[in-house]
């Protein structure tokens, strides 16, 4: 608790995972932290290697793609590449299913019970990573990738019941 309170794991967390990542970072660092025995935790601290131990959780958990960390945060922030342009001529275009996502997406705007769906949505088409429209909203990261992934699956099931 004393490393907390001190301010140095929030240092490190920020060096290490900047300010993208440093909250969710210290806290899955310090849920590490509390499953360690007791006993084992004191014992480095009573040899003075509580904080080269402590960094160098924080740095396997932000570098490795087999961490806990990696599985719930990091893996949101990767983009796909889309495989086709929609401007380009040469791809077949559904003017239908286009007029019909245009149309849903219109009414989702219309939507009392989600009112800012459709503005964070297009905010997301237009900058193409969730890291992005959290950046630019402000809104925590965890909540834009919820959000986004809800907006999704309600467009999805809105299409294919339609």
């Amino acid at each position: 608790m004393q490393l907390y309170n001190s301010g140095e794991l929030r240092k490190a967390c920020l060096s290490i995972g900047g300010t993208d990542w440093a909250d969710d970072l210290q806290q899955e660092i310090l849920l590490v932290l509390f499953e360690k025995p007791e006993a084992k935790i004191l014992d480095a601290h009573s040899k003075g290697y509580l904080r080269f131990y402590v960094v160098r959780i924080i740095m396997n958990f932000y570098s490795s793609k087999t961490t806990g960390f990696y599985s719930k945060y990091r893996h949101l922030d990767e983009t796909t590449p889309l495989d086709f342009d929609i401007h380009d001529d040469t791809v077949p275009k559904d003017d239908t299913a286009i007029e019909a996502l245009e149309a849903a997406i219109d009414r989702m705007g219309q939507s009392a019970e989600f009112p800012y769906d459709q503005k964070l949505l297009k905010l997301h088409l237009q900058l193409k990573t969730k890291k992005k429209v959290s950046r630019a909203t402000g809104i925590p990261y965890r909540t834009v990738c919820h959000n986004l992934d809800e907006i999704y699956k309600r467009l999805k099931d809105e299409l294919v019941n339609n």
